[in-house]
């Protein structure tokens, strides 16, 4: 499931779809409030940052149905002709221009609206066409033993390990957002940044339906989920709005704090400190021999 769905407004009917076809269901970051971890088909996120289930679902697959998800090179890794290596790819996109320039080639290829196609496919599952016209009803497999199988996966290869929590000189960022997550309620809107915190957090943090966890994905500018948190401070009705930023991208906007301020704004902003531009300094000690460059101390 990609962020395309959202955009198509195709949230209930892709989670019905999930639910009807009783397949594992895999979060792009874009969609990891859509196949939430309290989804019962949700089998984990893909993509090279990996998560909850380490991929294995999505690299054993038989059959990839791909929704609103331009399956970027984030999710593929380098070595793009093994992502999913064993699977027949339908890839449904509104975006002509994705269908036709692909890293990861579909088998089937539909050109289509997410909510227009979800809704076809639920109406051809279900027994009628758009128009409620008769059709052949569907039979579905038993898929018991793959689901349980990449249940097994989920569960398994989780980010935040036991030993984490053994940690003593300072809080461990993976229990942190873990137990963060476990404290925050539907309703709630978190808004991450970039970095390393983005990484952590959405390889960590457990979502549920209702929740929003957004951030600025392929864009990464620093700084952005204080100014995306205040503004969503001003949505009507909203419960509770959670600002994730590291130390570098708050010092790009700590100027905003007057208007966190002046508007009385009910925000919660957790600065997660690793003293550095971590991943710009993480990049120089793989390819630079550790030679670090305004890059932190």
């Amino acid at each position: 499931a990609g962020g395309g769905i959202r955009i198509a407004n195709a949230v209930l009917e892709v989670r019905e779809l999930g639910a009807r076809l009783q397949v594992p269901c895999l979060a792009t970051w874009n969609a990891i409030d859509i196949f939430t971890s309290d989804y019962e088909f949700y089998r984990g996120r893909v993509g090279t940052f990996g998560g909850p289930g380490r991929n294995f679902a999505i690299q054993n697959s038989d059959l990839l149905l791909s929704i609103g998800c331009r399956i970027s090179g984030r999710i593929t890794g380098g070595y793009v002709d093994s992502f999913a290596r064993a699977a027949k790819k339908y890839i449904v996109d509104i975006d002509k221009a994705n269908l036709e320039h692909q890293q990861v080639k579909g088998d089937v290829n539909i050109h289509c609206d997410a909510k227009y196609f979800v809704r076809a496919l639920l109406n051809r599952l279900a027994g009628h066409d758009e128009m409620g016209e008769g059709l052949e009803r569907s039979e579905l497999p038993d898929r018991t033993w793959w689901l349980n199988k990449t249940l097994e996966w989920r569960d398994k290869y989780v980010p935040c390990l036991p030993e984490y929590y053994d940690q003593k000189d300072f809080v461990h960022p993976y229990v942190f957002i873990k137990v963060l997550s476990e404290e925050l309620e539907a309703g709630d809107v978190i808004v991450v940044d970039c970095g390393g915190n983005v990484v952590v957090t959405y390889q960590t943090f457990e979502t549920k339906f209702g929740q929003r966890l957004v951030s600025s994905h392929g864009n990464s500018p620093m700084g952005y989920s204080f100014a995306g948190a205040m503004g969503a401070c001003f949505i009507p009705d909203i419960k509770r709005v959670i600002c994730l930023i590291g130390d570098g991208g708050f010092n790009m906007n700590i100027q905003e704090l007057q208007t966190v301020k002046s508007y009385h704004l009910p925000l919660k902003t957790f600065i997660m400190n690793n003293h550095s531009y971590g991943i710009t300094r993480q990049f120089q000690d793989t390819n630079y021999q550790s030679r670090y460059l305004a890059s932190g101390p």
